[in-house]
């Protein structure tokens, strides 16, 4: 800590060091130094201080901190309320409560205590409000509230400055290139204009900056209320919905948003709000697949190794990052191998259909420390099978009639894991194919196109819960569907582009009797990220200018909407 009585005090008050913690800075500096290595003398005299200096907010947060690493939590938590009800909504020392509710009670028992914090920490505090976002962010990752955690990321990048910030960009960008997630949760989104009435532009306003704070669930009681007063206008359910969503509650965001979609009479907008409603409804759908893994004990690695490549459908695939690989300490991963439909070579291949898919991956591992091998509980060698749970059963029977007696784990030892589950729309489009020695890599992209129309053929004939049960193909002549079926496309080209493939969605859109989408331009000092990822589609190319175009396709190839980037470089 500085000396300098002149200098900023650096407890945060925004005062001098001589009209502030001056009189304590030695007790100060020696808890400082105690705190490194002898935490509870840190604490000690940390609480000796604050029974002499009640009012100093820099000893409840330093007390509070140190008995939160110590593990008191209590005691931490009670040391901060007991200050607050001396000092109410003291910034400061209500951001270190937050922190240990948060940490020690989750999001939802700490929402109202963290948005109050949120309120009065972003002007006097921002860095804290950042630090709070981005642990809020990672909870809602970890939860499946991606929407939630995109936009708290958002708000920790806004919170922060220097080096923080350009972490917490990394981060974001990190998160919007997760090609596994659904591109629309990866996007920024935009409250609609409320502006009917005047009243209720007033209280638009005031939920727009509640809301540019991060605290969504006060805005989300504003729109609520705009809604019971006024419920027919679209606009005021899509931002509720996007505040439930922003602030976790995916099943209100869900019902708020498909209210929206049903009232807003622009069908485009109407199209987004049901594309994100139906998005979030498959976050909390349990209707899924499952990719399964199950270890099977081998002894004779190398007799082993021998057997798998000399069947030609199983081809050794090296291709896995071992920087990566997680699998137990005293192990190896020794070599990892596809199972395949068929033995076809490249130069065989004529047509589309005779690519060969995969119906497996397995990989081998070897003991290469018995003492750390056994603490994993393995004690010889194994296989891993992986593949989705209907082609399972076919993988390990064909593993057991080749390697014979060198695979030891009996029938009923076997354990099926749980590796990843998919959703039933995914189903048309999750094929893994393999291209061949001497298929070359461009001729196996030319042909796995061509696979393409088969899986949206496949995916018109499915039965969508959005549709009430029908078909894409039934619901074309309902006039009553056609948002939800406009919806349904855009939800199944996220679906198609986390397998890298692009469907013609304006052609899709002739053939069901949809409407074609409408042209938007949009200023020249308009940033193209900060607008939904669904309306990219709409853009006038040739309205942009050179840097937006450049930033579309960058941030659609992000995004993984390949055709976009396909116009957006021609264009260019």
């Amino acid at each position: 800590m500085a000396n300098d009585p002149y200098s900023m005090c650096p407890c945060g008050s925004g005062k001098k060091l001589k009209f502030c913690c001056g009189d304590i800075l030695t007790e100060l500096q020696k808890a400082f130094r105690l705190r490194e290595n002898q935490p509870e003398a840190a604490a000690r005299v940390f609480r000796d201080l604050l029974k002499k200096h009640p009012d100093k907010d820099v000893l409840v947060r330093e007390l509070s901190g140190t008995l939160f690493e110590l593990g008191q939590t209590q005691e931490a938590r009670q040391v901060c309320i007991d200050y607050l009800k001396a000092h109410p909504d003291q910034p400061n020392v209500l951001a270190s409560l937050s922190e240990i509710c948060l940490k020690e009670d989750g999001f939802d028992a700490s929402r109202r205590l963290l948005h109050r914090t949120f309120q009065l920490c972003a002007k006097s505090n921002p860095l804290a409000v950042a630090y709070l976002a981005a642990l809020i962010a990672s909870m809602m990752a970890r939860s499946g509230c991606l929407m939630s955690a995109r936009e708290h990321l958002a708000l920790a990048v806004r919170m922060s400055t220097g080096e923080r910030q350009r972490n917490l960009v990394l981060q974001l960008v990190s998160f919007e290139s997760e090609a596994s997630l659904p591109f629309p949760f990866r996007s920024a989104y935009q409250l609609l204009p409320v502006n009917f009435n005047d009243d209720a532009t007033q209280q638009d306003l005031r939920a727009r900056k509640l809301s540019v704070l991060g605290c969504w669930e006060p805005a989300a009681i504003i729109y609520n209320r705009l809604a019971d007063a006024f419920p027919t206008e679209g606009s005021v359910w899509f931002n509720l919905g996007l505040c439930q969503a922003w602030d976790g509650r995916l099943r209100e965001a869900a019902s708020s948003l498909h209210h929206a979609a049903s009232l807003l009479s622009d069908f485009d907008v109407a199209t987004d709000a049901e594309a994100l409603a139906q998005q979030l409804d498959l976050q909390l759908s349990e209707e899924r697949y499952s990719t399964l893994s199950v270890k099977l004990e081998v002894q004779s690695v190398s007799e082993l190794l021998t057997r798998l490549e000399s069947d030609p459908t199983i081809r050794r695939h090296d291709t896995h990052d071992h920087s990566e690989c997680h699998h137990h300490d005293g192990t190896q991963h020794v070599a990892e191998f596809v199972m395949l439909n068929s033995d076809i070579t490249g130069s065989a291949i004529t047509e589309a259909s005779q690519i060969p898919e995969s119906v497996a991956d397995v990989d081998l591992f070897d003991i290469v420390d018995d003492e750390e091998a056994s603490e994993g509980d393995t004690t010889q060698p194994f296989l891993v099978v992986t593949t989705v749970e209907n082609n399972i059963d076919t993988a390990i029977v064909k593993l057991r009639a080749l390697a014979g007696d060198l695979i030891v784990t009996r029938g009923d030892q076997e354990k099926r894991e749980t590796v990843e589950f998919e959703r039933p729309q995914a189903r048309p489009f999750d094929r893994r194919f393999y291209c061949p020695e001497g298929l070359t890599q461009k001729a196996f992209r030319t042909l796995t196109r061509q696979m393409e129309p088969a899986a949206i053929e496949q995916w018109l004939s499915l039965p969508l819960s959005a549709l009430g049960g029908k078909t894409a193909l039934e619901a074309a002549g309902d006039a009553s569907l056609q948002k939800k079926l406009a919806g349904a496309l855009l939800v199944m080209l996220s679906i198609a582009g986390r397998f890298d493939q692009s469907p013609d969605l304006d052609a899709l859109r002739t053939r069901l009797g949809l409407p074609a989408r409408q042209p938007m331009e949009i200023p020249e000092g308009a940033v193209v990220a900060a607008m939904p990822a669904l309306s990219y589609e709409r853009l006038v190319l040739t309205k942009l200018t050179d840097s937006q175009l450049q930033e579309l396709a960058n941030r659609c190839s992000v995004l993984g909407l390949r055709d976009i980037v396909r116009k957006a470089l021609d264009e260019i």
